[in-house]
Parts: structure tokens; C-alpha cells; sequence
């Protein structure tokens, strides 16, 4: 094998280990699906009033996920506070009861779940406080026979069940206070209010926390409090409750455009290299002949390069950085 070839490989390899390090160091970029997250605007409530979703019978769940956003520094409770709600506290008949709801309780600490037509309580309790002044994002689901709590993002309960939810009663969904009385008011922020007809499923539960992404199958109710939100005679506010301004926006990362560089060999070089007695990287083409990548095999140090050969007149080494 001619010295020649081995000046064209030493500059081939240069050539490579440049553009390595100045792909990792210009075009430096992260791959992760982590987002920004803005949550303006959303639902102010005062601790007076609330929000209300007129009953509908796609309201109405034997199955069901709630999904929010919450934020308080509320301390002063001498009762739960109802966040999101459809039928409420106080009353155990049939048609009374709650057909799911999340609430914090007066330690700070957050409870979700159903009642049953008999009255009977189906809750998952956190063992955390969420009065922190943060924002935080609640997931309660119920799938047939299984109630799943998720806050921020960890599982806080999970117990199986053999009851089924009070779809009877025609109460509304209510952010802010109970759903059947007006009392237990919650004073704080709520946001991207969602409801399911349906149980999420571990895996879709996970990739709203991991990477923002619904599944909106069976989404029956979203409350993002935009103006598109505002406009429906099914949406009642009470009292002072606002609504902020702002924009929500989700931003991820993106990879930059690849970057391609393309060394012409002029006919002569290209003799040369074609009549080198072993060839280790060369294949001759025809003209019609389509373009193929040199097998790897030849030579393991362009695994990761595809090298093409154009024509009978040129080639190109075209390496993409962004493989």
C-alpha cells in the first residue's frame, strides 16, 4: 500500500477528529425533553368564591383521572379545602356524594378520591404538605377497580377498590369550594384544569410528568383559563375570582441543523486512489450506478461516516454530525 494513500486517510482522520470537537463545542445542545413551563394565566381564588362547570352527563364518570396545577400559603383552614370537585361534602345519599374530587386538608397535606352511592369513602392522603406557596400538579385516577394519587410527579397511594363512584347527582364540578354547599373554600391559584373519562394508565401518567405529553383520548373537560375558555354558558364565575393575564408557553429544546462538509477529489487523485494495489475503502462505481456506503467492515474507523463515491469524476466524503 503507497504512501499516498496513507497521506489521504491521516488527513481523512483529521479531518473527522476536528469536526468532533467542533461540533461538540459550537453546536453544543441538549436532547432532553425537560420543558418551560409558564402558567400564566390562571384562576385566582380569593377564599370567598369559585368556579364553576355546569353538570353534563359527560361530567358524570364511573371512571375518571382530574389532573391540576395548584399553588397556596393557606394556613388558616378550620376545614378542607375543595381545589376541584364534582359532588361534594356534607351529605352521604344517594345522588350527595362525591363523584371525585382533590381537597387539602387543614395540615396542609392533600387528599383525592370518590364516594361511593352508599356514602362510603374511597381517598388517597399524601403525608406532605403542599401549602408552600409553589405550585405543584395533582393526578388522581380511578380505572375500574384501582384509584392512583400522583403529586408532582411521585406516586402517593394506590389501593384497589370494588365500589364504584355516585354518578347520580347533578351537582357541578366546582374549583374552589365544595360542590354540594358553599363552604370550604380554597384560597390560592388553580390551572390547567383537566378531566378524563377514563383511568390514565401508569405510562401515560408518567409522560405527562416526564415530558409534558397527553393522551387526549377520553379528555372530556380543560381548563387552561386562555380567552378560548371563557366564551362557553356551561363556565360560571362567582364573585371576585379572576383570571390572569399572561400567555401559557411550553418550550423544548431543539437540535441545530446538521452540519455536512464535502471534500471534492479532483479525476487525477481519484486515479491514484482507484489504482492503489489494496484498496481498503474505494469501491468503483458505474455511472448509472446508485450510491452505496462502503462497507464498514473494510475499515472500522469509519463506522459511524458514510462515504460516497459521485460518478466516475469525483467523490465526496460526506459526514454527518448529527448521526
Amino acid at each position: 500500500m503507497n504512501i499516498f494513500y496513507y497521506s489521504i486517510l491521516l488527513i481523512v482522520l483529521l479531518l473527522l477528529s476536528f469536526i468532533s470537537f467542533f461540533h461538540d463545542n459550537i453546536f453544543s445542545y441538549s436532547e432532553s425533553k425537560n420543558v418551560t413551563y409558564k402558567f400564566e394565566p390562571y384562576l385566582r381564588i380569593n377564599g370567598t368564591d369559585f368556579y364553576d362547570l355546569e353538570n353534563k352527563n359527560q361530567l358524570q364518570l364511573e371512571e375518571f383521572s382530574l389532573a391540576t396545577w395548584f399553588r397556596t400559603k393557606q394556613n388558616n383552614f378550620n376545614e378542607p379545602a375543595h381545589i376541584v370537585n364534582k359532588g361534594g361534602f356534607n351529605n352521604d345519599k344517594f345522588g350527595k356524594n362525591m363523584n371525585y374530587g382533590v381537597w387539602m386538608n387543614i395540615d396542609g397535606t392533600i387528599t383525592g378520591g370518590f364516594e361511593s352511592q352508599s356514602g362510603e369513602n374511597f381517598e388517597i392522603l399524601s403525608q406532605k404538605k403542599y401549602n408552600d406557596g409553589k405550585w405543584h400538579y395533582v393526578i388522581v385516577s380511578y380505572s375500574s377497580t384501582v384509584l392512583r394519587m400522583y403529586i408532582d410527579g411521585q406516586q402517593i397511594g394506590i389501593i384497589q377498590i370494588n365500589e364504584k363512584p355516585d354518578i347520580t347527582g347533578n351537582q357541578p364540578v366546582r374549583l374552589g369550594a365544595n360542590s354540594l354547599d358553599l363552604d370550604k373554600f380554597f384560597k390560592g391559584e388553580i390551572d390547567e384544569v383537566r378531566i378524563w373519562n377514563r383511568g390514565l394508565t401508569v405510562n401515560e401518567i408518567n409522560e405527562i410528568y416526564d415530558n409534558k405529553d397527553f393522551n387526549f383520548t377520553g379528555q372530556v373537560e380543560y381548563l387552561n383559563f386562555g380567552k378560548n375558555t371563557m366564551n362557553s354558558s356551561s363556565e360560571i364565575i362567582n364573585n371576585n375570582s379572576n383570571i390572569t393575564n399572561g400567555t401559557k408557553d411550553i418550550q423544548t429544546t431543539t437540535k441545530p441543523p446538521a452540519v455536512v462538509f464535502v471534500i471534492l477529489l479532483s479525476e487525477d487523485t481519484l486515479e491514484k486512489i482507484q489504482t492503489t494495489t489494496k484498496p481498503p475503502i474505494v469501491e468503483t462505481l458505474s455511472p448509472n450506478q446508485a450510491i452505496t456506503q462502503v462497507p464498514s467492515s473494510n475499515n472500522p474507523s469509519f463506522i459511524d461516516n458514510a462515504i460516497h463515491w459521485i460518478d466516475n469524476a469525483k467523490a465526496s466524503f460526506i459526514i454527518n454530525t448529527n448521526n
